[in-house]
């Protein structure tokens, strides 16, 4: 499980880059004196579209993926803490 685990991981940060931000109501920031300047996804020219999965974001789908086989891992394999923080 912990290879599969870093496999996917590995392949997450890869494409990272390229992949669209989650979908989603964006997170309200505090007034606050420092400069914020908005962090862009996105690494790859706006001629390319992002890929997508079946029309679907990436992205979530990854995240619901992610959390599924965290609650499995949680419930069904609770000594096995290296799979969830490798």
């Amino acid at each position: 499980m912990l290879q599969s685990l870093a496999v996917v991981s590995s392949c997450l940060s890869g494409i990272s880059a390229s992949l669209p931000a989650l979908s989603g109501p964006l997170l309200k920031f505090i007034d606050t004196p420092v400069k914020f300047y908005p962090f862009e996804f996105l690494a790859a020219p706006s001629s390319l579209k992002p890929p997508t999965r079946n029309g679907e974001n990436i992205r979530d789908f990854v995240l619901s993926r992610m959390t599924a086989v965290a609650d499995y891992l949680l419930r069904n394999r609770e000594e096995d803490t290296k799979s969830l923080s490798a």
